[in-house]
């Protein structure tokens, strides 16, 4: 019994970190994006990122099914469109990352645009 309760407790902090990783990410990308894209540019990057998050964890459990995490967090916080959330229904969020990894590429776009557009510096 000790060596499960160990065993769950590393795998849960493991994941906890992963989490804050992810979440630090989002905060370096956001404080970047709105101090130099145009407004309208870094609130769309941010709520891609936000939606790509809340994506990950979508389908590693029926609690976090879909319609019962993704669907809700959204209607609170509108991190996708009607149109975008019309893309996220052709995926099987519930199976698989296709899902965050879309969102993830949304993301890269509008990096390229910012460079292309002069907003952000090439290396």
């Amino acid at each position: 019994l000790v060596l499960f309760v160990n065993q769950t407790n590393s795998r849960f902090n493991s994941m906890y970190m992963e989490s804050m990783s992810c979440e630090k990410f989002i905060t370096d990308v956001a404080s970047i994006a709105t101090t130099s894209f145009p407004r309208a540019n870094a609130l769309r990057i941010v709520r891609y990122l936000n939606a790509a998050h809340v994506a990950g964890y979508t389908g590693l459990s029926k609690i976090y099914s879909k319609a019962s995490f993704f669907d809700e967090i959204n209607r609170r916080l509108k991190l996708l469109t009607p149109r975008e959330m019309m893309r996220m229904d052709e995926l099987d969020m519930d199976n698989g990352s296709d899902a965050a990894r879309e969102i993830l590429t949304w993301c890269m776009r509008e990096v390229k645009v910012a460079r292309q557009k002069g907003y952000i510096e090439p290396r």
